[in-house]
């Protein structure tokens, strides 16, 4: 199973908010995976072939035709053997990798790996942010960040969706890990800051590849 990836974190950290691919390319080629729309209005999540565009904390179907700045994203995802562990503890999220890893995978070797992610469950505490749309000239990443509003909720039950990429590929994903998430009802959602797990279903899928669409070249005009 490969990673299909629309554009790059470094061109997104380097101002590039423009939206280029439209979401019906998106589903196409993917059927979970996470993304940022056009001027980082709000965040894609995208599980079970449903699309949602999550802004200001709250989530709605996305459009096929909004358009994404960045996302990536897996498919057949129902015919890949996965791996699977079950956390029936109190569990913080950034001691993930010492208590969720399935039997056989050390934490070295998950770090160098590239993985698709699919947690479902019941969290105490999630900490959700969203971005908010932005205009031209584009302020930095790190402001788009600072300015970011943040949502906490306590005892939801909510799917998170992620990413985690090792170190040595750059400028080409996200390093560590990288989720998105949304509640049980479908109306709460966003990025993932944090959270603390009561009880859920990690799933694990291994990525041996990368596919990664550029925006179109901007030819000059003669």
């Amino acid at each position: 199973m490969h990673l299909t990836q629309f554009g790059t974190f470094d061109a997104v950290y380097n101002r590039g908010y423009d939206g280029w691919a439209p979401l019906n390319e998106f589903t196409q080629s993917c059927t979970m995976g996470i993304g940022t729309f056009h001027a980082l209005n709000g965040e894609l999540v995208a599980f079970d072939n449903q699309y949602f565009h999550c802004t200001q904390g709250v989530c709605r179907p996305a459009q096929q035709t909004d358009q994404l700045a960045w996302a990536a994203g897996i498919s057949n995802v129902d015919n890949v053997q996965i791996l699977t562990v079950r956390i029936s503890d109190p569990l913080f999220g950034d001691t993930l990798l010492q208590h969720a890893l399935p039997e056989g995978v050390t934490e070295a070797a998950f770090m160098q790996g590239l993985w698709g992610l699919r947690m479902d469950g019941q969290f105490s505490l999630l900490t959700l942010t969203s971005t908010k749309p932005q205009h031209a000239p584009y302020p930095s990443i790190k402001t788009v960040i600072e300015t970011s509003d943040r949502y906490e909720h306590q005892h939801l039950e909510a799917t998170l969706i992620g990413f985690h990429a090792p170190s040595w590929m750059g400028g080409l994903k996200q390093a560590g890990f990288h989720w998105h998430g949304v509640d049980k009802h479908r109306q709460i959602g966003g990025h993932v800051l944090a959270f603390t797990i009561e009880k859920a279903t990690l799933q694990l899928y291994p990525l041996s590849g990368l596919r990664c669409h550029l925006p179109p070249h901007v030819m000059p005009t003669a």
